[in-house]
């Protein structure tokens, strides 16, 4: 159980330290703990208004950069003409299907899990060790993709 605790300690902290041999102390979860602290979003202001439900807060952040990234601002491929060749409409439509649970799982299962931690701050370890407790809510986020 302490080695679990570890681990969890060291997913949150993005540190080397477990790896490396640094001991559990003190020091080591009040670094993380700040790290956390500093790392959270506790308030935002969304037009003029501050939002402190963490709900609303990604409600909010979500909003704001739909609206900045879903505007047509850059020239079309095909309005310069250069003759690239096009995908086929087949083509286009696998592009859109939706990550099945084994693509996602081979990805998963492939990669290192010892190497640096996402900015989610967990690495591929924690993904492999907890596959079945966190399958529903990661196929979720894809299917959102």
């Amino acid at each position: 159980m302490l080695r679990t605790e570890e681990r969890a300690w060291a997913q949150k902290s993005r540190s080397k330290w477990i790896l490396e041999g640094d001991q559990n102390t003190g020091y080591f979860h009040y670094v993380a703990s700040n790290r956390r602290r500093a790392n959270s979003i506790l308030a935002l202001t969304n037009n003029g208004v501050v939002i402190t439900k963490p709900s609303e807060i990604r409600d909010g952040v979500f909003s704001y950069f739909s609206e900045a990234y879903n505007t047509c601002t850059a020239l079309e491929v095909n309005e310069l003409d250069l003759g690239f060749k096009q995908l086929s409409q087949g083509q286009r439509d696998d592009l859109e299907k939706n990550f099945t649970a084994e693509e996602v799982w081979e990805a998963i299962a492939t990669m290192k899990g010892d190497r640096a931690p996402g900015p989610d701050g967990f690495t591929m370890e924690f993904f492999k060790t907890f596959w079945p407790s966190i399958k529903p809510t990661v196929m979720e986020f894809f299917e959102d993709f």
